[in-house]
């Protein structure tokens, strides 16, 4: 595979757990819109903050290990060539 390929895998990787977050959060903010979020809103937000980095970290570990893989695996081909 090509470097841009690769490369284009793993950017795509992070950016769909980005929108994954992106997603979760505006979920949480649908089911929760007609409780009583304004009178705790600090306390809704440390849970949006929360959801959004828990979703984005869960799912960045695939495009982190792909990375890892393509790296190993360039590296371990240039040892074989010297």
């Amino acid at each position: 595979m090509n470097v841009l390929i690769k490369l284009g895998v793993v950017l795509a990787g992070y950016t769909a757990a980005l929108i994954a977050a992106c997603i979760a959060v505006s979920i949480r903010h649908f089911l929760t819109r007609h409780t009583g979020t304004s009178a705790s809103s600090g306390a809704y937000a440390l849970g949006d903050l929360s959801l959004f980095f828990f979703v984005l970290v869960v799912l960045s570990i695939i495009p982190t290990i792909l990375a890892i893989y393509f790296l190993w695996k360039a590296s371990r081909d240039s040892n074989k060539n010297e």
